[in-house]
């Protein structure tokens, strides 16, 4: 395969245009082209597969480096590790191939799979991570190198995650990757410059869910709850609401963190992984007295499994059965509507945001400030008055 004077964009359009080698021509086995970009050429053999080549020349000698294949290897990509090469040509050091560079560096698919092991052992939502790693980024970039990857390469794959799910989403792999790039600079797997996250932008997140049930939704989401055939899971739903907890709270509860006398209920381990403890209104223990009746003796959960040692897992299908025959199926009410609405109720009858957020178990009032249209000044005991109200409503 001789060397060309043929010079193409280096753009993909331009790339994806060029067409298979013809063994009639003067070159044997492949046609070759400069892209513009110093020792950066692309070469295209009879079946049309094409891949990267660096050419440059040492001691007055023709040398030639292989990349990679395209388009595994896209065009942004070759150009940095071309000017890699350049650059360790410049300094004397020597010119390898990526091939021969991964037997010194991991790629990004073997650190991701060292990263996910240290999550396991580190991290709450280390499931998370799993699969967004496993099922999306890994499959793209697994036989990259890790310092291969630019800030443009991740940013167009973020931008991609934004146009098909949404900006929280495409945030959600940012942190990922964010968080696996600078372990791998912590362990001293890369240089700190050769870290691309910084480079890299988040996007805006929107605002949280607010959407929460209006008084008239409420009397009738309580009156199917009395309809449902799932019992002990229409007891969890009606306690999300009296109690403002997040379903995985008051799943996982056990009879020894609540104090009837004391009308308390501990919760060991919140979302942000501190406990708290939660006041119990005279409707949230009427529930709990209610759960007595389906207590196991060798089950420590308020809301029992199947298994002796397993809370009930999801109380989703008697929440769906509930909104069809109060007559929200198809609207965007959700499980965590419920807490959304315990906290409107709050606002509703002039407690301050600081009530709310202790109430919700909130880490800070920002996350509270989405009440704040409705909130005025505390002037009753927040959690017994929002009881009352609700009584109201069921005995309509």
């Amino acid at each position: 395969m001789a060397n060309t004077n043929r010079t193409i964009s280096l753009t993909k359009k331009a790339i994806d245009g060029l067409p298979s080698h013809d063994p009639a021509g003067t070159q044997a086995t492949a046609t070759e082209y400069s892209t513009g970009e110093p020792g950066l050429h692309i070469c295209v053999n009879m079946r049309g597969n094409k891949r990267w080549l660096f050419r440059y020349r040492l001691y007055g000698r023709k040398k030639a480096v292989a990349i990679g294949p395209y388009p595994a290897i896209e065009p942004p990509l070759a150009k940095q590790m071309a000017n890699e090469m350049q650059r360790n040509l410049a300094l004397g050091e020597p010119v390898v191939s990526p091939r021969a560079q991964q037997k010194q560096q991991k790629a990004f698919g073997e650190f991701a799979r060292e990263y996910l092991e240290h999550a396991k052992q580190t991290k709450k939502s280390w499931k998370d991570d799993y699969n967004k790693l496993t099922n999306q980024i890994i499959p793209k970039w697994g036989e990259v190198p890790l310092t291969c990857l630019t800030p443009k390469e991740i940013q167009g794959y973020l931008n991609q995650v934004k146009a098909r799910t949404s900006g929280t989403n495409a945030n959600r792999h940012y942190a990922v990757l964010n968080v696996l790039y600078n372990l791998a600079v912590k362990w001293g797997e890369i240089d700190p410059g050769k870290n691309p996250m910084p480079g890299v932008s988040k996007f805006r997140d929107n605002p949280g869910r607010t959407r929460y049930l209006s008084m008239e939704e409420c009397k009738r989401f309580l009156a199917a709850l009395e309809e449902v055939p799932g019992q002990l899971a229409a007891c969890a739903l009606r306690l999300l609401l009296f109690t403002g907890c997040r379903a995985g709270e008051v799943l996982k509860s056990k009879w020894e963190d609540v104090s009837m006398e004391g009308r308390t209920m501990l919760l060991p381990e919140t979302k942000n992984g501190k406990s708290r403890v939660v006041h119990l209104n005279p409707l949230s223990l009427a529930e709990i007295e209610k759960l007595k009746a389906f207590r196991q003796p060798n089950n420590p959960y308020l809301f029992p499994g199947s298994s002796e040692d397993k809370p009930l897992g999801t109380v989703r299908k008697t929440f769906e059965h509930a909104l069809k025959l109060a007559g929200l199926e198809g609207t965007d009410v959700v499980i965590h509507t419920l807490r959304h609405t315990h906290a409107s109720l709050l606002a509703n009858l002039g407690e301050s945001l600081e009530t709310i957020k202790v109430s919700l178990g909130h880490s800070s009032v920002k996350m509270t400030e989405r009440y704040a249209h409705i909130s005025g000044s505390k002037t009753r005991d927040a959690s017994d008055h929002l009881a009352e109200q609700l009584k109201v409503v069921m005995n309509q």
